[in-house]
C-alpha cells in the first residue's frame, strides 16, 4: 500500500531532559509532526563544538537501532516525545524534518533524529540527518529542511514516538566551529546560543510518511 505523503502525529510540549511530559497524541492528516513546547513558542540552547560527542553513536550507520538515553540527557539536545501510541503506526517513504530556527553565529548545523521508544522507555534511533547553515544572519529565524532520508518502520501501539533535535553529531559529521570559516582551513571556535521555535508563524515539525490503516 502506498504510503500517504506528509501524515503524522501530534508531538507533545518538549522539556529538556524531561522528554516524556506532554499532551495527548493526535492525527493531523497533511501535516507533519509539530514541535510544541511548555512555554512561550521557542526553545534555547548552547552549543559547544568542541568535539562533543554521543558515544553510542560511534561509527554506527545511522539506520542502526541504538539506546539514547545518554544522548538526550544533554543539555544541548531538545527532546520531544509522544504519549503512548494507541494503535500501530506505520511509517514508510522519505522522512525530513522542518525547523524554525536561529543562531546567533555566521553559519552553524540542524541535526534531527527520528526515535522509536518501546514500553520500557528506551529510545532507539530510527533515522537522523544533518543540514548546514553557511550564511546564516544570526538572531533571524529562518526556515531549514533536514532530510532524514527514507526508512521503512512500524511504531507499535505502546510505544512513543520521539524526535531529538540538535547541532552536532561528530564523529559521524564533521564538527561546525561557529564561525563560518572555510571548513578546511578554520582555526577558531565559537558556542553557538540556538533557538528553534514552534508557534503558528513558525510551525517546526517532523513530516513522517504515515500508511494508512487498512
Amino acid at each position: 500500500m502506498a504510503p500517504a505523503a506528509g501524515r503524522g502525529y501530534g508531538l507533545p510540549p518538549a522539556r529538556r531532559r524531561t522528554p516524556d511530559a506532554g499532551a495527548a497524541v493526535r492525527r493531523r492528516a497533511g501535516r507533519g509532526v509539530h514541535l510544541r513546547p511548555h512555554g512561550p513558542g521557542a526553545d534555547h540552547r548552547r552549543r559547544a563544538p568542541h568535539g562533543r560527542r554521543a558515544p553510542e553513536h560511534r561509527r554506527v550507520p545511522s539506520r542502526a537501532a541504538r539506546p539514547g538515553a545518554a544522548v538526550e540527557a544533554r543539555e544541548d539536545v531538545l527532546v520531544f516525545t509522544t504519549e503512548l501510541l494507541t494503535e500501530d503506526v506505520e511509517v514508510t517513504g522519505r522522512v525530513r524534518a522542518v525547523l524554525f530556527a536561529a543562531t546567533d553565529g555566521p553559519s552553524t548545523d540542524w541535526v534531527a533524529r527520528l526515535c522509536d521508544v518501546d514500553e520500557m522507555g528506551v529510545s532507539r534511533n530510527v533515522a537522523n540527518g544533518i543540514v548546514r547553515v553557511r550564511a546564516a544572519t544570526p538572531g533571524e529565524a529562518a526556515e531549514h529542511v533536514v532530510d532524514l532520508w527514507s526508512t521503512s518502520v512500524v511504531f507499535r501501539a505502546g510505544h512513543r514516538i520521539r524526535v531529538q533535535v540538535t547541532s552536532s553529531n561528530f564523529p559521524r559529521w564533521d564538527r561546525n566551529l561557529n564561525t563560518g570559516e572555510p571548513e578546511e582551513s578554520a582555526t577558531t571556535a565559537r558556542v553557538a546560543r540556538q533557538q528553534v521555535f514552534h508557534d503558528p508563524a513558525r510551525p517546526s515539525r517532523i513530516v513522517l510518511p504515515v500508511v494508512p490503516v487498512p
